[in-house]
């Protein structure tokens, strides 16, 4: 394999003709942009990555008889969006997950007799624009672009910037594909995002302070979870008397001890899926907002309740606040579960985010996992369907087991009932279009933007910001099918 690059060396060769390329298209693709608002409810959940009770054997992808790729590179484009970040593995090691993604790249290496690239990028918004900026030059730079998948940006869709997953020779009924992705993201014939076993993916969760909870004589809530009663009120009850004036000084500040705290806004969109509520769903090639309006209100009046009744949380929608839960001063953390957690000093376990009610049967979440794309440039589509497929299969087989034991069961939960809540929440992952075409700022984010503006009129925020939303929505849709 190939020892990692960026991309900067390649950029000087093709920078000043794609400037203007781009400058040209980007100008009529200004009514694309995105403002804030409000979404819709409920899709079902999708069974995501590798569950350990899962023994289904797949056939793995045939080469077709004939075909020569020897010789051949396949370049992959990506940001290290993760620590560690599997998509750049350069030598063999003792660490298991590590040594997995290694043998997944040679593999399929030794199989067709090519090489894999890695081309890296510092962060994700600059590759973001770079895969553009190259590929409306016309430059077949990579053969596919892990993005990160609330910044899949519109005008790269309703440009014609991004190859039809649709046109490759794949079989996308193998379980290593994954089905929520195809049937939420699709257009008509039309899929330009894809997600596979291939794809490093963690999920969202609450983290909570064990340690706490005991001290305070409160049941830790591993029995409200298995019994199915962890809903929003359920949070909301646990966390009414947790925060505490800790140098009794009257004024609830950083030095203080919390219930709970998010990092940023957007984690909170996790309440609104962990509620089966999801902003925008595609319905006979349309897109539909807001199908119950009573359940999302009666969402917002709870998350309302956690961040602004009671000094639960600090209000602050700006910034990262993670040392208050690291320094042991903050009890639930929601966040993204990963492997920088593991050097805690104190007792932590994980939490599923809470159900709307105990009528809901399972429990949800969502994740800022990557998405493949491919670039409208892709000189041989069937090389490249061919070597995803497989790097896939390879993935199913041994990295993503790998992964699902070290990293979730291993290096992040340290107890048995913790792993076998992540692996659940796993499994249950809400793909929604809406966040997906995103860009941190549409509909999808309707929960963020009204905790942000200390408001819970859904119905005025919904008048205010739908129909705009809905005029976009049916723009982009109609941009998509035109161009594909």
């Amino acid at each position: 394999m190939k020892k990692r690059r960026t991309l900067a060396a390649f950029l000087a060769f093709v920078l000043m003709a794609a400037v203007l390329i781009v400058g040209c298209q980007n100008e009529g693709e200004k009514g694309a942009e995105n403002s804030t608002g409000a979404g819709t409810t409920g899709v079902g959940s999708g069974t995501v990555g590798t569950s350990q009770e899962e023994t289904t054997e797949f056939p793995y992808p045939q080469i077709p008889e004939g075909t020569d790729y020897s010789g051949r590179t396949f370049t992959l484009y990506s940001w290290p969006a993760n620590s560690p970040n599997y998509y750049i593995i350069e030598e063999e090691s003792s660490e298991a997950v590590e040594q997995a993604a290694y043998n997944r790249y040679r593999n399929v290496e030794t199989q067709l007799e090519i090489e894999i690239d890695n081309l890296v990028e510092s962060q994700y918004n600059i590759a973001s624009e770079n895969f553009m900026l190259l590929t409306s030059s016309g430059e077949a730079f990579c053969d596919v672009f892990i993005a990160q998948s609330v910044y899949l940006q519109i005008n790269m869709s309703t440009a014609g910037l991004l190859y039809n997953w649709y046109d490759l020779n794949c079989d996308f009924s193998q379980p290593y594909w994954n089905q929520q992705v195809i049937e939420n993201l699709s257009v008509g014939d039309v899929l330009l995002a894809m997600h596979s076993d291939f794809v490093q993916t963690n999920v969202n969760a609450l983290a909570f302070n064990k340690d706490i909870l005991i001290d305070d004589g409160i049941p830790l809530p591993y029995d409200q979870v298995e019994n199915g009663t962890w809903t929003l009120d359920a949070f909301l009850n646990i966390t009414k008397n947790l925060t505490k004036d800790m140098n009794g000084d009257g004024v609830f500040d950083e030095t203080d001890r919390y219930a709970w705290r998010f990092a940023y806004r957007d984690y909170l969109t996790s309440f609104m899926y962990g509620s089966n509520i999801t902003a925008v769903t595609i319905e006979d090639d349309k897109a539909v907002i807001f199908q119950d309006m009573e359940k999302m209100g009666t969402l917002v009046d709870k998350v309302h309740q956690l961040i602004y009744n009671d000094t639960r949380t600090i209000p602050v929608f700006e910034g990262n606040q993670a040392v208050l839960f690291e320094d042991g001063r903050c009890v639930f953390d929601l966040r993204c579960v990963g492997s920088n957690m593991r050097d805690l000093e104190f007792n932590y376990g994980f939490l599923p985010i809470p159900k709307f009610d105990e009528q809901q049967k399972e429990y949800y979440t969502n994740t800022y996992a990557e998405l493949m794309l491919l670039p409208i440039t892709l000189e041989d589509p069937a090389f490249t369907g061919l070597v995803i497929e497989m790097l896939s299969a390879e993935s199913r087989l041994e990295f993503m087991p790998a992964y699902i034991d070290t990293m979730m069961q291993h290096k992040v939960a340290r107890d048995p009932e913790d792993a076998e809540i992540l692996l659940d929440l796993y499994n249950h992952i809400i793909w929604e279009f809406g966040y997906v075409y995103a860009n941190w700022n549409n509909i999808s984010f309707t929960l963020p933007w009204m905790m942000r503006d200390n408001t819970t009129n859904v119905n005025a925020w919904y008048e205010a910001y739908a129909p705009a939303y809905q005029t976009q929505l049916d723009q982009m849709l109609d941009k998509i099918k035109s161009a594909y």
